[in-house]
């Protein structure tokens, strides 16, 4: 077993009392050490508490430092605010309370940042979905290397959060998660990264990311797809105003992510029926992205949209079943 600087794990959970173990165990089963697990309860309502205190013996057996905090529900954002701010590691890593890593991933990226005196390392994440998996990102040359803010901006570069070993100096100049975004502020949080850590990368599947039944980011209706829009959104205002004033900004890579976004946006109006606010939308995303691609194509549906207006219909959903 390797060891050298202890590595801090966050681990934010909520109402997962029967789930969050096969997390932890991946953390005790990490071949890296020191470890500390910094385990944060975000005011569950189930017997998430009690369950902590039961596992707490494993992970001291397992030579892992047990930090384990209750506090007031606040979301993701704020639980693991609490965590890192709590930690005493040299580097922290983040994992979610339904996810897992390969027991090697720690030891790895320890030492890929010591050869290369990286602020950062990431690795891919294998995505389980109902139909299978996703490799995130599908080629490891896709992985943030160096400081390239720009390119992880328009998604030509990519890092998972729960992939990221981060040094503890890096907190210091990024900052906290932004408690306002109840999903998108991990996206947010490493657009900032970006700009300042100097990344390295493992280029290997390391990490494993269970898209659940009670995931945030799923999507079962319409209007819970609109919803999503609007942190989406929200996400994308914060990162231009947090990341705009810093050296490093790229306003081309900015306008192309907010592009394809703002394209989703317009469809998911003219699906649920709204051709007003989706024209609006439309004029929006035009003025603040300079028309960049892919969002000037969306004009085609909304004209397909007015003319299946005219005779009560409206855009077909490709994935979800919405009444016409």
């Amino acid at each position: 077993m390797s060891t050298g600087p202890l590595v801090s794990v966050i681990i934010p959970t909520y109402n997962r009392a029967s789930e969050f173990h096969r997390s932890v165990d991946s953390v005790v089963a990490q071949t890296w050490r020191p470890l500390q697990l910094v385990l944060v309860n975000d005011g569950s309502t189930d017997n998430t508490s009690e369950a902590m205190t039961f596992i707490e013996p494993k992970v001291r057996d397992a030579g892992v430092e047990p930090l384990f905090i209750n506090q007031p529900n606040g979301g993701c954002a704020s639980a693991r605010n609490t965590a890192v701010n709590r930690s005493t590691g040299a580097y922290f890593a983040f994992l979610d309370d339904d996810d897992e890593w390969l027991p090697t991933k720690i030891e790895k990226q320890v030492a890929e940042v010591q050869r290369t005196d990286a602020d950062a390392c990431c690795t891919q994440a294998r995505k389980l979905v109902t139909r299978g998996e996703i490799i995130q990102p599908p080629d490891p040359a896709n992985l943030i290397r160096g400081v390239n803010p720009g390119r992880y901006m328009d998604r030509t570069l990519d890092a998972h959060l729960i992939t990221l070993l981060v040094a503890r100096t890096m907190w210091e100049v990024v900052g906290e998660f932004d408690t306002d975004l109840k999903t998108g502020s991990d996206t947010e949080w490493i657009a900032r990264l970006s700009h300042y850590a100097n990344f390295c990368a493992v280029p290997e599947i390391l990490a494993v990311y269970t898209y659940s039944d009670t995931a945030l980011s799923r999507i079962d209706s319409m209007d819970a797809e609109l919803a999503r829009d609007a942190r989406r959104r929200l996400a994308l205002e914060k990162i231009k105003q947090k990341c705009a004033h810093l050296p490093n900004w790229d306003e081309q890579a900015w306008r192309k992510r907010a592009a394809g976004a703002y394209s989703d946006f317009v469809k998911h109006l003219l699906y649920a029926g709204d051709l007003p606010s989706a024209r609006r939308m439309y004029d929006e995303g035009m003025r603040i992205t300079g028309a960049a691609e892919p969002l000037p194509g969306v004009k085609r549906k909304l004209r397909k949209a007015w003319w299946l207006s005219l005779v009560g219909k409206r855009l077909r959903h490709p994935k979800l079943r919405v009444r016409t």
